[in-house]
């Protein structure tokens, strides 16, 4: 780029590319086409029409893009200025997940322009005032036409003012040097050190959508807050912001070496990225806390779940709630593993089909990108991701449990918006203050982590037996799962076979081998219980529910055949099924809208799902509550007339 009309020295600290780019097009009578693209088109590439200085990228097609606008390397020495001289004159070095900090257009102060000076630096939402003059910040020309960050070919034919002429960006002597001094700026200092320091914070996921203009009252409200948490200093100058209370900080040294059982994470490659050691530490907390769950607060819970997914009435779950302990962790127990595993269903619940092939655990969340902890060693990367899974796990379960007290305390089961992920904001249905929020930094060599007030704990530990009355315990379900098989392994029972077909034989006892009990799956349907035992010539399977028996070589062939023949049985008669937890709340006299009710939640299981149908289930239920309120507002009137 060849030399250009410029007072050298004139770029005073921290001006706005937006402001020099419009000095520089009214010296030179600039043109497009002569401005120093960062990538020049070559070939077919596509031109850039259009530029946001703001951020100094190339805006394409009317949307923002990633590709850098000017070059600064190619600038600089053609106005005899040092690179140094441009710094913070954009935003395009501050982290993504921060540009939600950012008014998405120009502010000016009168002062600051009146002596030809402007900042990027104005367009902080936290700042209100000029740090310089203490006057308004002004967005608007005096036509109602706001300060647009974007500028194109037109703007160069008019860089100096608005395109109506009354706000001026500069006269014909501030153009060519400003009237402000060096020592001028110095209250810019604050600002430009908080902004380094934010560059080296992580954030849970980008702060676009987290701190816009549509849901920014939790994050920016509290941003004093915040940054004490993090050791950040605050500027003086920003806007007070309110006290929050609840924030979890922890430090940990980074020099610390990691557990052994995160090793392998750690040196996993050179090519391992946070999210992946997020993914990892996640699936292993997970694990642990599932474990800890079925040990000691929702043992015995499976079937119960299996219930609420066969009769999804939010009346019904959140009657069986308030009457049953063990339904109230059954019910938390499937909300948590839902958030955070989308494929709980087939893997954990029956209701998948017998071979349906899913092994594993997978996460799904919404992590933060690598590039906000640059140059961390791989143990401090592990150390913040096992944080950051500990605090989503643990968010994860109390708010489930807070769901189910929930539908205790309202009488209704209400669980919208389960299926999303964690860490975004698209949760509508939970409270904003239940929304998990978390930054780390570097402070003083350790690492900190900060994360948002979580619900409150709810302890539904079971109570811890002595040792001697667990072995009680156990040498008692022993002893009941002893006779329970013998009890149904007597007498003569029927048999199935592809070549006898039904036969009556005696019943095969299991001996002193090892026998369990199975649930049976055909489809999607749970058609009863088997034991399943080794005897002379095989494998014996025997239902539970009917004195029916198969046998053959393997423990499949014995399973398929039993299958089959109680499906044979099932056409004839009808096989007992196990009680519902559910089955307390359906009364044998059921009004005319209890069945519009139970025809209705049908109609929304077979067609939505438990899971997508959500939403229309929650609002049958309040339509039920309204109907029935009506109903007993009519039948009192009756009463009085």
């Amino acid at each position: 780029m060849a030399k250009l009309t410029w007072h050298t020295g004139s770029v005073l600290p921290f001006a706005s590319l937006w402001h020099t780019l419009r000095r520089l097009a009214a010296l030179n009578a600039l043109q497009w086409s002569e401005l120093p693209f960062t990538t020049p088109p070559s070939g077919g590439a596509p031109r850039c029409t259009r530029l946001d200085l703001l951020f100094n990228v190339a805006c394409r097609d009317g949307y923002y893009s990633t590709t850098p606008g000017l070059s600064i390397d190619r600038l600089a020495p053609a106005l005899a200025e040092p690179v140094d001289a441009f710094a913070w004159s954009h935003f395009h070095r501050l982290n993504g997940s921060w540009r939600g900090l950012l008014h998405p257009f120009m502010r000016i102060c009168p002062a600051c322009m009146a002596m030809g000076y402007h900042s990027a630096l104005l367009c902080l939402k936290p700042l209100r005032r000029c740090p310089i003059h203490h006057l308004e910040l002004v967005s608007r020309c005096g036509c109602g036409r706001g300060f647009d960050s974007t500028v194109d070919r037109t703007v160069l034919l008019a860089p100096g003012h608005c395109s109506c002429g009354r706000t001026g960006y500069f006269t014909r002597e501030t153009c060519r040097r400003p009237i402000m001094t060096l020592q001028d700026t110095l209250p810019m200092l604050p600002v430009v050190a908080w902004l380094e320091s934010l560059s080296g914070v992580v954030l849970s996921g980008s702060l676009d959508a987290e701190w816009g203009d549509t849901s920014d009252r939790m994050p920016l409200a509290s941003l004093a807050t915040w940054c004490e948490a993090l050791g950040i200093g605050y500027p003086a100058c920003f806007e007070p912001s309110e006290r929050v209370s609840g924030l979890r900080c922890t430090d940990t040294p980074t020099r610390e070496p990691s557990r052994p059982h995160a090793r392998q994470c750690v040196m996993a490659g050179q090519q391992d990225t946070l999210l992946q050691r997020i993914d990892a530490e996640t699936t292993r907390v997970y694990r642990a806390l599932n474990r800890h769950l079925r040990r000691h607060h929702a043992r015995g819970s499976e079937s119960i779940g299996i219930d609420f997914l066969l009769h999804p009435d939010p009346l019904q779950i959140a009657s069986a709630l308030r009457e049953n302990r063990t339904a109230l962790m059954a019910f938390a127990d499937l909300l948590f593993c839902r958030s955070i595993e989308p494929a709980v269903m087939r893997r954990r619940w029956p209701s998948r089909r017998p071979d349906d092939g899913v092994r594993g655990i997978g996460i799904r969340l919404d992590v933060p990108k690598t590039h906000a902890m640059f140059g961390l060693s791989p143990e401090t990367q592990s150390q913040l991701a096992r944080r950051v899974a500990t605090a989503v796990i643990v968010h994860a379960w109390r708010r489930a449990q807070h769901l189910a007290i929930a539908a205790v305390r309202t009488g209704v089961a209400d669980w919208r918006g389960v299926g999303e992920p964690l860490s975004t904001a698209t949760d509508s249905h939970m409270p904003q203050v239940q929304r998990l929020t978390w930054a780390a930094s570097i402070v003083g060599g350790k690492l900190r982590f900060v994360s948002s007030a979580a619900p409150a704990a709810v302890d539904w530990s079971l109570p811890r037996p002595e040792k001697r009355e667990r072995t009680l315990a156990w040498r008692r379900d022993v002893a009941e799962r002893t006779a329970a098989r013998t009890a149904a392994c007597r007498g003569p029972c029927l048999t199935w076979s592809f070549e006898q077909g039904w036969t009556v034989v005696d019943s095969t006892g299991p001996g002193a081998g090892p026998a369990k009990r199975h649930r049976l799956l055909d489809g999607r349907e749970v058609i009863g219980y088997f034991w399943l035992f080794a005897a002379e010539n095989g494998f014996v399977a025997r239902a539970c529910g009917a004195r029916i028996q198969t046998s053959g070589h393997t423990p499949l062939e014995a399973v398929n055949l039993l299958r089959l023949a109680l499906r044979q049985f099932r056409s004839r008669f009808v096989l007992p099924t196990r009680p519902s937890v559910l089955a307390d709340t359906h009364h044998p006299g059921r009004t005319d809208l209890q069945i519009e009710l139970d025809a209705r939640v049908s109609a929304c299981l077979v067609e939505f799902g438990f899971w997508s149908g959500a939403s229309r289930l929650h609002d049958i239920a309040y339509d039920h509550l309204d109907k029935v309120r009506r109903q007993g507002q009519w039948q009192q009137a009756d009463a009085q007339t």
